[in-house]
């Protein structure tokens, strides 16, 4: 370095001196220092393609992300095949979470250079996370053939194989990268969480107990353990693994929220949201901590508190967004729409790219009849994510209460909600006898003492989802008979390149989630759709007598299409009805909404539910 000052001292505009130095600089970690060389080099020389790229690096480390794209992009239209320039620049595109134009830089490095293993992994990174999962995969496979015995190629091909829904093959490849390094605490914890979700509880258990033998300091171990005990029935030991994430980082959100579910299933209500009370004291500056205390709280009723909450946020930590978009959510259930517009018009113009900011708003809208208003908001969130379920059921509804036709096409319930009765699977008589072993199997987990607050049922439980992961022989048998059905739904759908069920329909499904639900007296589902889901379901699995019974006059038990969850009175219509059957299984797309009317009787109604998406 000292040479280069040297050479400066006398000649301020030697490029060599000016870039090198810089270079050096950016080793030392003086990113300050470096920019202000490098700017002086590219000055002198604006077709310097390494000084350029090196100046990307600065920019990059100070935080100043736009003149590092800048940089990065000048450097490459000088210099095309930069491997270096190449690499960082997907990593920053990495990390700014834009992971399909990584993975454009990535592929270029690996082309250029076809035995670099780094690039491999991370072009098989950023396609995971761009969830391109079998392109991930290929891009793993080639950096095997350089290396078989990287353990981390073998863990980050068991988390493409995970997402993609192959969990069997995900714990084969976890358990190959721990064969490679039995120390990979990382591979042991995804390992744990591929075990839970084949139904492998106790062996998940066991994993994550290990992964904390070796790094007792991992709260989000700590929080997917109490998940796992939690399943297993050992709530006790469920808590203390929330508390334990709480206490490594008391601003682990999940971990709030599980262990505060946990509370209010139990019935526990003083011990409710008093977690966040003593985070917040040692998280004082996190905005999410804040809101979803704030959320919590109002999930319970308590919103004259949560209120509180995110007004001392906001005198603390100042005017943030997603304060002013919560708050904009409690005065809208106040009945006070033109303070919450204020708060939702605040959030969506210093946020536009939030999904639930748009959502918000434009249900707001659409409660106080500005449709066209509703309209604007729907279009721009159709702009950032085209296939979210709640964007079309509210786009539907705008659709019906305008008159528009379009909302016959989208909804189209005669053809696109259809009952099916169950066929009997291998290793039964008959459904009744699949049914009545279904049952028994199902009720045990039923085992909390309120419903989760955030879910659509009231007055009754729902089991966690993943029901169709349980390797219990009676639940597989039934998730192959509901297989069959959905098989037969999607090859009866028409074809419509515009349309949002049937422009997805690849002819193959996955399931994304399955639980079950059982209501006792005055239960119901308030009206709904499913926001993850594309094809969504009910089973009936058990039912009273009065729902048996029930006719078009009282329709007790019976489920609903049409009826939207904003409360709009008088706007408000039931397009179609379905009766319950012990047996029927009906399917509707997820953005449809339904609901079901509440019953009387001191039997219990059970379902079973899942949501499938196309694979």
């Amino acid at each position: 370095m000292q040479a280069y000052r040297q050479v400066l001292a006398t000649e301020p505009t030697n490029l060599t001196a000016l870039t090198y130095s810089g270079a050096v600089e950016l080793e030392l970690d003086h990113p300050a220092e470096a920019v202000h060389a490098l700017q002086r080099a590219v000055a002198a020389r604006p077709d310097l393609a390494e000084a350029h790229g090196y100046l990307a690096n600065a920019f990059q480390m100070l935080g100043r992300y736009a003149e590092a794209e800048a940089s990065y992009k000048r450097a490459l239209e000088l210099a095309p095949d930069d491997a270096r320039a190449l690499n960082n620049f997907g990593t920053l595109l990495r990390n700014l979470r834009r992971p399909a134009e990584a993975a454009d830089r990535f592929r270029r490095l690996v082309a250029i250079e076809p035995e670099n293993l780094e690039a491999w992994l991370n072009l098989a990174t950023v396609l995971n996370g761009a969830k391109r999962y079998r392109e991930a995969l290929n891009a793993t496979e080639r950096a095997l053939r350089i290396d078989p015995g990287d353990a981390r190629l073998h863990d980050l091909r068991g988390r493409c194989l995970k997402n993609d829904g192959k969990v069997e093959d995900a714990i084969a490849a976890y358990s190959l990268a721990l064969e490679h390094r039995p120390g990979f605490f990382r591979a042991r914890h995804n390992l744990g969480v591929a075990l839970k979700m084949a139904g492998r509880t106790q062996e998940a258990v066991d994993c994550y107990r290990q992964v904390l033998q070796q790094q007792p300091n991992s709260p989000g171990t700590q929080y997917n353990l109490g998940n796992a005990l939690q399943e297993l029935g050992d709530s006790g030991s469920a808590k203390a693994a929330y508390q334990a994430a709480i206490s490594q980082r008391p601003d682990d959100v999940l971990a709030h929220r599980a262990l505060n579910d946990l509370c209010w299933k139990q019935g526990r209500r003083r011990d409710y949201a008093a977690s966040y009370e003593a985070a917040i004291q040692r998280a004082r500056t996190s905005v999410p901590l804040r809101c979803h205390y704030a959320k919590q709280l109002e999930l319970a009723g308590r919103d004259e508190q949560a209120e509180e909450v995110l007004l001392a946020a906001m005198r603390e930590l100042g005017d943030h967004v997603s304060f002013s978009h919560l708050l904009g959510g409690l005065a809208a259930k106040r009945g006070d729409p033109e303070r919450a517009a204020r708060f939702f018009d605040t959030a969506v113009n210093s946020a536009p790219d939030v999904e639930a900011y748009r959502e918000d708003y434009a249900s707001l809208l659409i409660k106080g009849g500005d449709y066209p208003a509703a309209a604007k908001q729907l279009d721009a969130w159709e702009r950032l994510n085209p296939d979210h379920q709640v964007l079309w059921a509210l786009r539907g509804l705008v659709w019906r209460l305008t008159g528009d036709e379009r909302e016959g096409w989208l909804n189209d319930y005669d053809q696109f909600v259809r009952p099916f009765m169950l066929e009997t699977p291998q290793g039964y008589g008959s459904v009744e006898a699949l049914f009545a072993d279904l049952r028994e199997a199902i009720v045990v987990q039923h085992d909390s003492a309120a419903a989760p607050l955030e879910q659509t049922l009231r007055e009754g439980t729902q089991t966690p989802s993943g029901l169709f992961a349980k390797p219990i022989p009676v639940v597989q048998a039934f998730k192959a008979s509901i297989e069959q059905a959905v098989r037969r739904y999607v090859a009866d759908l028409p074809k419509d390149a515009a349309h949002p069920l049937l422009r997805r329909n690849s002819g193959r499904f996955a399931f994304s989630g399955s639980w079950s639900v059982r209501l006792k007296s005055n239960g119901f589902h308030v009206n709904h759709v499913h926001p993850e889901g594309w094809i969504s379901s009910a089973c009936y699995i058990e039912l009273p007598e009065v729902v048996k019974t029930a006719g078009a006059g009282d329709r007790a038990g019976w489920i609903k299409f049409g009826e939207s969850g904003l409360d709009l009175g008088a706007r408000e219509r039931i397009a179609k009805w379905v009766r319950p059957q012990e047996g029927l299984l009906v399917l509707f797309p997820s953005y449809v909404w339904h609901g079901t009317v509440p019953f009387t009787s001191d039997d219990h109604r059970m379902t079973a539910a899942f949501d499938a998406v196309p694979a």
